[in-house]
């Protein structure tokens, strides 16, 4: 600011168009303080709106604005004959001789800077006539080294152009009062932003908080949706095998239980013939031998059942016939051992992978499929394995003759419940687990026939 206020010959008024409040205050107060009536405008839009009703007497433009920019802005003013003669200063941080030609190609009269010095402001005022010069300085006149602006005709001629006298203007007075303007305006905007901040985010918290939270919840239920129908399709998928697996591991545990019940059988009449003698089985006279001989057969055949699904060459009916065979070697038997192989007519469906499995307890007969004595690859895969082995009992016990026969459905160890609906699958499966058995008949040779009574 400058210590005295130059002459006003009349009082003007300055239309100052910039976005930036800060701009805007600045350059009002250096107006105000050269006498200058200030009217402001914060976009070009709105600084035409204002000349459409009132004709200042000068024009502060700034270059980049939201919207319109300075040169449009001048452009506009320009063609309106109403404001054309108006000047036009572009007060921008551009600068540049490229830049200043530009503006006077669009209309402008010149260009002041931003960081704009009072003493600059007041001698651009002077050269457009618009206050009085300080009464200790000479009245520019037009010597033959002025330069003339390039606006209409009767538009006041200047020493210098605008952009000269900013760049020549070296004085630097009021350097402490400006400081001090410029730091309460500081200080001022700065609070003014943390306020604006503050309530900013306070609404945008208000706004954001109550999505996130409809947002989130919805994430999580789609996410516990998502889980909840990957775990059912799972175990769908996996019930078929896990049902599988069940039934082959109850086969298995119930196979189990009824091979150690006949090893403990055969550890029975082995217990029972050390105590008896070997005399006792190959006496040639007498009742007792038919009898032990006959008490070995029946015992045998009490457990000789086979498990559903269980093949005929597993290692425990291989070693039950084994130690039968050492057995009747060591009682003097002499004769056949014949080994017949009942198959159980089982009641039986097809589950969801395919297998052939037993049905279901309670599920009808007649909604089953009976399993005929129709042998399978596999199954007469291990048929033709045991007969292999009883092969090579045989020469191990010359005295002994092994033999194997199927005999299939046709003979029934037991006789099923009538084949209607009102039969059950658990009740006619249990019967065929029954029928599913090796029946072991012992011959001995002809001149001993007459001691047993086992028939041919």
């Amino acid at each position: 600011m400058v210590d005295k206020k130059p002459g006003v010959a009349a009082r003007k008024t300055a239309l100052v168009v910039d976005d930036s409040k800060l701009a805007r205050y600045v350059l009002k107060e250096m107006l105000v303080d050269m006498g200058i009536h200030v009217e402001t405008a914060s976009s070009a839009e709105e600084g035409l709106g204002f000349l459409s009703a009132s004709a200042p007497d000068v024009i502060f433009m700034d270059h980049m604005m939201p919207g319109m920019d300075g040169f449009q802005a001048v452009q506009a003013i320009k063609k309106d004959p109403k404001t054309a003669r108006i000047p036009i200063i572009m007060y921008t941080s551009k600068e540049g001789e490229v830049y200043v030609a530009q503006a006077r190609a669009f209309g402008a009269v010149g260009v002041l800077p931003k960081k704009l010095k009072p003493v600059q402001l007041e001698k651009v005022l002077e050269q457009l006539k618009l206050i009085e010069p300080r009464p200790d300085e000479p009245v520019v006149d037009n010597t033959p080294n002025t330069v003339t602006i390039d606006e209409p005709a009767d538009m006041p001629k200047v020493e210098h152009t605008l952009e000269e006298l900013a760049r020549s203007a070296s004085e630097e007075l009021e350097k402490d009062s400006m400081r001090g303007l410029f730091r309460q305006l500081f200080v001022e905007q700065r609070d003014r932003i943390k306020l604006d901040q503050y309530e900013l985010l306070e609404s945008l918290a208000s706004k954001v908080t109550p999505v996130v939270n409809t947002a989130t919840r919805r994430a999580l239920w789609w996410t516990l949706g998502t889980i909840i129908a990957a775990l059912i399709a799972f175990v769908l998928l996996l019930r078929p095998v896990y049902d599988a697996l069940t039934t082959v591991t109850s086969q298995l545990i119930a196979a189990n239980a009824t091979l150690t019940r006949q090893a403990q059988q055969l550890e029975d009449v082995q217990q029972q013939m050390a105590a008896l003698g070997t005399s006792a089985v190959t006496a040639s006279a007498g009742a007792t031998p038919a009898i032990k001989i006959e008490a070995l057969e029946w015992a045998v055949n009490q457990h000789s059942q086979l498990p559903y699904g269980i093949p005929l060459n597993t290692q425990e009916n291989e070693k039950y016939i084994a130690q039968l065979a050492e057995y009747l070697s060591r009682g003097g038997f002499e004769g056949d051992v014949l080994i017949l192989y009942h198959a159980g007519e089982f009641c039986e469906v097809k589950n969801e992978v395919g297998q052939t499995v037993l049905a279901d307890p309670d599920l009808p007969v007649t909604g089953c499929i009976l399993r005929t004595f129709n042998v399978s690859d596999h199954e007469q895969e291990g048929i033709a394995e045991f007969e292999s082995y009883l092969s090579t009992l045989n020469k191990y016990y010359p005295d002994i003759n092994i033999a194997f026969e199927m005999m299939g459905t046709k003979y029934r160890l037991k006789e099923f419940p009538e084949y209607t609906s009102t039969t059950r699958s658990g009740q006619w499966n249990q019967i065929a687990a029954q029928n599913n058995s090796l029946e072991y008949l012992l011959q001995p040779a002809k001149n001993n026939r007459e001691l047993t009574q086992v028939s041919q």
